[in-house]
């Protein structure tokens, strides 16, 4: 019989919000990324997982996976 790993934890406190999100994202043209490309982000699966809370509109997204997500990002110009 295998196990299986516990399932994980996500405290609030530990989660972004789209808006935070957006300021962590570069933009095109510098400055942050748009609310929509966010949500586009998650829809595709490439910022996951994702959350919603109670009622609340919006979802909410680990920092580590924020963090992921932009560190996957970088690139060297120059390479």
């Amino acid at each position: 019989m295998s196990e299986s790993a516990a399932p994980a934890v996500f405290k609030r406190k530990d989660m972004m919000t789209v808006g935070q999100i957006c300021k962590e994202i570069p933009g095109l043209f510098g400055g942050s990324c748009s609310r929509q490309h966010v949500y586009n982000l998650i829809e595709r699966g490439d910022l996951t997982p994702a959350f919603r809370f109670g009622r609340r509109q919006g979802f909410f997204v680990p920092k580590d996976a924020v963090r992921r997500y932009v560190s996957g990002c970088q690139f060297d110009p120059n390479a």
